[in-house]
């Protein structure tokens, strides 16, 4: 199993409600937004189709992401960074989205650790 260590510590999270159109068309953005979010230390956390809303999410809203940065400059640092803006042209027109960036409150961490043996 995988220690927790600095260098797989969350301090910010891409959370995004997102409403798929096309899935055909917006698996190409999932795609090509993969390499941008890695390189600035992104991991997803959680993906769903089926999110259940205990409270006033709209029901046109379908899936649900979670991502995980080092950072609040690494999650903007990759939303910024022209390899995401050119992934993002591939959601536009097939998805709509709400994504904030939330950093965790201060002097909170989140540590990962591998269950692969």
């Amino acid at each position: 199993m995988e220690k927790a260590t600095s260098s797989n510590s969350i301090g910010a999270l891409w959370f995004a409600i997102v409403n798929v159109m096309d899935s055909e068309l917006y698996s190409k953005y999932v795609e090509k937004a993969a390499q941008p979010v890695k390189m600035h230390g992104g991991i997803l956390l959680a993906r769903s189709n089926q999110s259940y809303s205990i409270e006033n999410l709209p029901k046109e809203a379908r899936r649900v992401v979670t991502i995980g940065f080092p950072s609040e400059e690494d999650a903007r640092n990759c939303f910024y960074s022209t390899a995401y803006q050119a992934a993002r042209k591939h959601r536009v027109g097939v998805a709509q989205t709400e994504l904030f960036i939330l950093s965790l409150a201060s002097g909170k961490r989140l540590y990962l650790e591998s269950t692969a043996d």
